[in-house]
């Protein structure tokens, strides 16, 4: 039966300028966001984001005479200063709901918005897609726990789903999808990534054709089995050309997957072997690719 499960350690950083750093940026994001679709925003715990007023003639006479503006403590110093593990955990909690909510958790039109977000959005501020469901609409909930990590506070995230059948909506993320997309957003999304560090001992699980593939996260944008990883590179055998182009890894930097696509190849002994190994050309080849691969097999769309 397919499955998901795995586990994700965040770590808060000690750094006060860090801290404020991501504080402030979830305040910016939350505002771009609620200018956009007031309507649609999914917020985040600890965040009461409302547009700036204009300022009215009498408020702009005594503008000279204000009194200088006071750092603001926001949630994350908040947290750090109280040592409040309850908003820590709501606060991570938020992320993954907003991330990837449940297929019942917002409306089709905040769904649409949230799934397409801004133009100049980045990856993983904006809904991803909604967490698995199977067929009978049940789905999961994230288990977000305080945990200390040598002084430093932090929450564990688990979850584990087993179920017979995926439900066929569009919306659902498949279970290898989002066993890959779990990883990624939790060290990538701009809500995070300033203030947290993912332990290296993270991983998450799906099962694929009665086997388990255990992910973790190697290099930026890169989660994979290295099991798995080591069989697919112990299987190249001689590549045969076709109607692709054989390119030199250092030929690629500009190729994207709106391009085309590609398998990894190893030249040996003047020969080229190739893996069936497809790499994300959006994001830059993993030292552990660029290491050991020398060519790529490229078909242009």
């Amino acid at each position: 039966m397919p499955s998901i499960q795995g586990q994700v350690d965040l770590i808060l950083t000690n750094d006060d300028i860090e801290l404020q750093i991501q504080d402030e940026v979830n305040i910016e994001k939350l505002t771009q966001q609620l200018n956009e679709q007031a309507e649609h925003l999914v917020g985040l715990y600890g965040y009461d984001i409302k547009l700036p007023q204009k300022a009215s003639k009498s408020k702009k006479k005594n503008i000279l005479h204000k009194k200088p503006k006071v750092h603001n403590i926001y949630l994350l110093e908040h947290i750090l200063q109280q040592r409040d593990t309850k908003s820590l955990e709501l606060y991570v909690k938020s992320v993954l709901d907003k991330l990837f909510p449940k297929d019942n958790q917002l409306n089709d039109h905040q769904l649409l918005h949230n799934l397409f977000g801004s133009y100049n959005a980045e990856r993983y501020e904006y809904t991803i897609r909604c967490r698995p469901l199977s067929d009978d609409n049940k789905t999961f909930d994230f288990n977000v726990k305080y945990q200390e990590y040598d002084g430093h506070m932090g929450v564990q995230i688990t979850w584990d789903f087993t179920y017979n059948k995926k439900s066929n909506k569009g919306d659902i993320l498949s279970s290898d999808t989002f066993a890959h997309e779990i990883l990624y957003a939790l060290s990538e999304s701009p809500f995070l990534r300033y203030a947290f560090t993912l332990h290296s001992e993270s991983y998450s699980r799906y099962t694929e054709h009665n086997r388990n593939i255990t992910l973790k996260l190697i290099d930026y944008h890169f989660a994979t089995d290295l099991a798995v990883l080591k069989n697919e590179i112990s299987g190249m055998a001689e590549l045969v050309e076709d109607d692709g182009d054989l390119l030199p890894l250092e030929m690629t930097d500009s190729l994207l997957n709106y391009d085309g696509w590609g398998y990894l190849c190893k030249e040996v002994d003047g020969k080229i072997y190739n893996s069936y190994i497809m790499p994300d050309m959006d994001y830059e080849l993993p030292k552990l690719y660029a290491e050991y691969f020398t060519h790529i097999y490229w078909y242009n769309k």
